[in-house]
């Protein structure tokens, strides 16, 4: 997302600690999935793809990010990358249990967007 208004930098740390349970973060994740399934339908259907070599750094994500959600496996690769490349494992279950959760949502992702696709054709 692009910011319409300034920006600043905070002089602290934040700490974000959230003790609403597994319940809640499902639940927040549910809704981020469908909206990340409708972006993902929504641009293939204008065509975009993106220029990963643009100079502009937001265009360059969103071009690597289109990429990302067409390789096969991507709820397997992010488990992957997330748990040893990104040294999940070091936090133990807990660790575990979110690489984990975070592939699940990427299934619910491909899950959402071919049902968006079968029924918007």
């Amino acid at each position: 997302m692009i910011a319409s208004s300034a920006c600043a930098y905070l002089r602290n740390d934040l700490i974000h600690e959230n003790h609403k349970g597994v319940h809640d973060w499902i639940a927040k994740h549910n809704t981020y999935s469908t909206l990340q399934a409708q972006e993902l339908f929504s641009d293939e259907a204008k065509g975009l793809r993106g220029n990963m070599l643009s100079r502009h750094p937001v265009e360059r994500k969103r071009a690597i990010k289109r990429l990302f959600y067409r390789l096969p496996f991507r709820p397997l690769l992010r488990f992957l990358v997330m748990y040893i490349l990104q040294l999940g494992f070091l936090d133990g279950k807990a660790g575990f249990s979110f690489c984990v959760l975070r592939a699940i949502q990427e299934f619910h992702i491909n899950l959402k967007l071919k049902e968006l696709k079968s029924t918007k054709h």
